[in-house]
């Protein structure tokens, strides 16, 4: 792989080599050799030159390679060219995913502007990341339907001249990108910054058929997840900035004061391998061609007793995304079919989340899908319909509390200091700072009847209610 091996571990035996759990789990899933339906969006498949992913190109900021104050290193140039490529002012390499352009974009779009932030309900926790740090004052704006995002007038309402930024999610984790081109000119009338999570969609800038990015609709500053639908390595992520409304210094002040200090060059090798494969009218081609055969499928199977959200015409100016195939219906006996073939990115109870790329096969998505037409796939469960908990405390106050431990039903009336979120599909119940009611108990309990998964800030060791973290 590039560099010498001194065999040290074979000659002296000091290192038994299969107490590698992990190592060992990653080979026997490989093993199964089923397609790859979710991130990372390479699919273990390199479509370009793969030369430098080598344990040699693993370096750190030495000789040529360290960055330079007048920017002329080589990171600095490969940025620029990214830069190019998505027609911004600046972009910036991430090797945190998105989360750091999330966190830094909310930070510095904030900054010195005030705390009343409005922000989509269905945001990443790299989100709360920013209100804490940033004593934030939220106004949550949540989804009216389930797998969509919040509605542009909503978001619109809620807008006045005292806002400091409009934080947006879109797509949803299912594709589905709401009409965000009103909420952007609203909020530019007041000169009101809008930073946007297109974590999922790092693929539809330039591209026919896609969702129309953020970039081309004016967003001020959009993060990109790159490794969640391009072929980067995960944790590749980007951050654009364009407009005047947000100066770039002050997006660098918040993203050196966030980022690591030792990133990962091959991790940035990658980002750079993308931006000249991004020039490559191929690739482009590849995936345009993608989503007219993505769209063939959802159309040819639109008549099997499963649900397709993708296909659903709101007439909202919802777009979808053909590269995600949400199948509603039952999610254990969905997935059940799904894995004789591949392996999913979602499931939930009502619904089971497929990621397309380029260098995959829709052939097989084609068996699978006939194979579902057959069966007698049970409709999908009730949708929960989530609590609006009552805010006491910002997220900020709320996390330099002092707290206790208590069991789920004596928390009854206290406020959380850490968020409850079920996953999937990772929208939070409860946030920091918020009233933890007998509606959000109930939630709760009905989630657990569906087996529908974990809930990240519910301790359930040794306790089978759980246990909860509340504001002492």
């Amino acid at each position: 792989m590039g560099v010498n091996s001194d065999n040290t571990n074979s000659d002296h035996g000091w290192l038994n080599m299969s107490q590698m759990p992990l190592v060992d789990a990653i080979r026997a899933h490989l093993s199964e050799n089923k397609q790859q339906w979710h991130t990372p969006g390479h699919g273990h498949i390199l479509p370009f030159d793969g030369s430098w992913l080598n344990w040699a190109y693993d370096l750190t900021e030495v000789g040529s390679l360290s960055p330079t104050t007048d920017h002329t290193d080589p990171i600095s140039q490969s940025m620029r060219r990214m830069a190019e490529i998505f027609g911004v002012k600046r972009s910036w390499y991430s090797v945190q995913g998105a989360s750091l352009p999330v966190t830094a974009a909310i930070l510095a779009a904030t900054s010195r502007r005030g705390t009343s932030v409005i922000i989509e309900r269905t945001c990443h926790r790299s989100a709360l990341s920013a209100l804490i740090i940033g004593g934030l004052h939220p106004h949550w704006i949540y989804p009216t339907e389930p797998f969509h995002g919040a509605c542009s007038g909503q978001i619109i309402e809620a807008l006045t001249a005292n806002t400091a930024a409009i934080i947006l999610t879109r797509p949803t984790y299912d594709g589905l990108a709401s009409d965000i081109g009103p909420v952007i000119e609203a909020a530019h009338r007041l000169s009101v910054p809008v930073v946007v999570d297109e974590a999922h969609g790092a693929h539809w800038y330039g591209r026919r058929g896609y969702p129309t990015s953020a970039l081309e609709l004016g967003a001020d500053l959009v993060a990109h997840g790159a490794h969640k639908t391009e072929p980067v390595l995960t944790q590749a992520g980007l951050l654009h900035a364009q407009g005047d409304l947000i100066a770039v210094e002050e997006v660098d002040l918040w993203w050196n004061l966030l980022a690591t200090s030792s990133p990962s060059y091959l991790l940035m090798s990658s980002l750079d391998a993308y931006q000249a494969l991004r020039r490559d009218q191929g690739w482009t081609s590849r995936w345009e061609v993608m989503a007219l055969q993505a769209r063939e499928l959802w159309h040819q199977f639109s008549g099997i007793n499963i649900l397709q959200a993708q296909i659903e015409n709101r007439g909202d100016g919802t777009q979808v995304d053909p590269a995600k195939m949400t199948l509603i219906g039952d999610g254990s006996q969905i997935r059940e079919v799904v894995e004789r073939w591949g392996w999913a990115e979602k499931t939930e109870p009502g619904a089971v989340t497929l990621i397309f790329s380029p260098k995959g096969k829709l052939s097989v998505v084609h068996s699978m899908l006939s194979t579902l037409n057959y069966l007698a796939i049970k409709p999908a469960p009730q949708y929960l319909v989530m609590p609006k908990p009552i805010m006491q405390l910002t997220p900020r106050e709320a996390f330099m509390r002092n707290s206790v431990s208590v069991g789920l039903q004596d928390a009854v009336g206290s406020v959380a200091r850490r968020p409850l979120v079920p996953y999937p599909p990772g929208i939070p119940l409860v946030q920091p700072g918020e009233q933890i009611t007998q509606d959000v108990i109930n939630w709760v309990e009905s989630w657990r009847t569906l087996h529908a998964g974990t809930i990240e800030g519910l301790d359930a060791e040794g306790d089978q209610e759980g246990r909860v973290w509340i504001v002492n």
